[in-house]
């Protein structure tokens, strides 16, 4: 059972994203394999079955109350540090300025709706309303929307239901990227996985295995959809379309030589320069993509050409 249970944990941290939801879960995880444990006593004790319910329901209540208060507290904290219980998610706008779409929050976690606006009208021109997603990527005029979260979706600007859609297994997507015509997409999973698409195919036309069960944090594609660029919590690489491996790899490092996450990117329209910024050690990196040390990096106050 102990086995089972760091699966499934495991798989928990892929899934969900709120330390509310993992604890919660690994909770009830806990509880199911105490009580199959305590099922195997039965014939293996003295205490009689009266007795076992009577621990097991104790040993429920001491998991169930620090869980429901943990839950008060977190969910005050939110309000508190992260707004009302409802709200809304980063906007993405057209390049033209005629579109936009905005996704709904719920504090500081994702939901499955999002709506597409024309800029003009002061109401959306449709809803959507499905499995959460965590990203959107709008194109250049606006005519189509990508969505990632459960599963990857494509969207034309006429309505609400998807063009094509693909789950990829068990994966979770976090961050996902559309060239200005719509006609490449590219995502990354929470396995390391890089996936790109084009709008008139569900299923992937080229996949990278780029940082193996790490997070893409986040992807970023050139507008011809020949270079990609992706970020990890070990570093960030750069893949070209018509190449089956990367073209290069960069680890990310804080000042005491571990591992520093990158979670922003931006590339210019060409592909030939793209910038990253780290969470943990502050530093920002401008590469060339035709080198795999950046051309320069900025620590806080501390400016270090290379």
């Amino acid at each position: 059972m102990e086995g089972l249970r760091i699966w499934d944990l495991k798989i928990l941290t892929q899934v969900y994203e709120t330390p509310l939801e993992i604890y919660f879960l690994s909770k009830v995880i806990f509880l199911a394999g105490f009580h199959l444990r305590f099922k195997t006593m039965r014939n293996s004790s003295g205490i009689s079955n009266g007795m076992k319910k009577l621990i097991l329901a104790a040993v429920g209540l001491l998991l169930i109350f620090p869980t429901l208060t943990f839950a008060s507290g977190y969910n005050s904290w939110t309000r508190q540090r992260l707004g009302p219980s409802t709200g809304y998610g980063e906007p993405k706008m057209s390049a033209n300025g005629k579109y936009m779409v905005v996704q709904k929050m719920a504090g500081p976690i994702h939901t499955g709706t999002f709506w597409f606006f024309k800029v003009k009208g002061a109401k959306p021109l449709w809803r959507y309303k499905g499995s959460k997603i965590f990203d959107l990527a709008i194109s250049k005029k606006g005519d189509y929307v990508a969505a990632v979260g459960s599963k990857i979706q494509l969207f034309s600007k006429k309505s609400k239901r998807p063009l094509w859609s693909n789950n990829l297994g068990v994966s979770v997507m976090d961050s996902v990227a559309i060239t200005p015509d719509g006609n490449y997409i590219v995502t990354g999973d929470r396995f390391g996985t890089v996936f790109l698409f084009e709008k008139g195919n569900r299923n992937s036309i080229k996949t990278w295995r780029v940082f193996p069960g790490e997070f893409v944090n986040k992807a970023v594609i050139s507008s011809d959809g020949k270079y990609l660029v992706v970020g990890s919590d070990l570093g960030v690489a750069l893949l070209d379309r018509n190449k089956n491996n990367p073209v290069w790899k960069y680890k990310t490092k804080e000042a005491d030589g571990s591992a520093d996450s990158i979670l922003h990117l931006s590339m210019s329209s060409s592909g030939k320069y793209f910038v990253a910024t780290t969470s943990q050690g502050d530093n920002l990196y401008l590469f060339n993509k035709n080198k795999r040390k950046p051309k320069w990096t900025y620590h806080q106050d501390s400016f270090h050409p290379i």
